[in-house]
């Protein structure tokens, strides 16, 4: 049942998003062309160039954006919204249906991600641009390599790797909070209470980061350990101990609120 729950989910979702990849990358493409063949320096060649990296500009802002309203506009629509009234009829318990959105949401904004960085590549790309790149992931693989040699190295980009997955899904659940949690503290403006929902738990949380930041500063968290390694691995244990932590608080209140205070009048 997840499986068919993440492939209607995919669908809705690819609905807007891939034909705007689509209209992104092709823009891209266009203004790599004109890079390339428009050179003699005329106006004519310098207007279709500026407008063409003012359209890949806005496209690229408008995946980050449309991205974001999705993601929360298919979690209300779907499960606070009209269509709450079937999908909590549907023989899946709480826990599928925000899993199956958590992973749908996680998988678009990887690949909104990576639709973007690949339309600034081909902005960037150029011969001396790739030998500068070229150069500076030399020199920081070999800095690398002399602070974690061997395996330490590998399993230290597989922890931050993961640490970054995490942490989105964490932003995604934080949104999925608010959404559930604005139903049923502003019930009659439920959108506006999902936002004054949203600016309660941020500000939370920055009142906890600030907190923590005073008390433990991040140079003598580092000099606590006797090797750059040991300092790198104990950050990125901490580091995903409180993204975990995060991501078990918003899920136990987004299923609080969606199974107990569910309120779709």
């Amino acid at each position: 049942m997840l499986t068919k729950l993440m492939k209607y989910e995919n669908r809705y979702l690819a609905r807007t998003l891939a034909p705007l990849y689509l209209a992104v990358v092709m823009v891209s493409g266009l203004d790599r062309l004109s890079i390339m063949f428009l050179t003699d320096g005329s106006k004519f060649a310098s207007i279709i160039s500026g407008l063409l990296i003012f359209l890949n500009v806005i496209g690229i802002i408008a995946i980050a954006a449309c991205t974001l309203i999705l993601i929360i506009v298919r979690f209300y629509k779907n499960l606070l919204g009209d269509e709450g009234y079937l999908m909590n009829t549907l023989p899946v318990s709480t826990n599928q249906l925000i899993l199956s959105k958590v992973l749908a949401s996680l998988l678009w904004v990887i690949a909104s991600m990576i639709v973007c960085g690949f339309s600034i590549f081909l902005l960037l790309v150029k011969q001396d641009f790739m030998v500068q790149v070229s150069q500076v992931w030399q020199q920081f693989w070999i800095s690398f390599r002399a602070y974690a040699p061997g395996t330490n190295g590998v399993m230290l980009i597989i922890g931050y790797i993961a640490l970054f997955l995490l942490g989105i899904c964490s932003n995604i659940l934080l949104l999925y909070t608010a959404a559930s949690m604005g139903q049923t503290l502003i019930k009659t403006h439920r959108v506006l209470g999902g936002f004054v929902s949203y600016l309660i738990i941020t500000s939370i949380l920055q009142v906890f980061s600030m907190v923590m930041a005073f008390s433990i500063p991040t140079p003598v968290f580092f000099r606590s350990y006797s090797t750059p390694l040991a300092s790198m691995n104990a950050f990125l244990f901490w580091m995903l101990l409180f993204v975990a932590i995060l991501i078990a608080v918003f899920w136990a209140l987004t299923h609080f609120f969606m199974a107990k205070k569910l309120n779709l009048e």
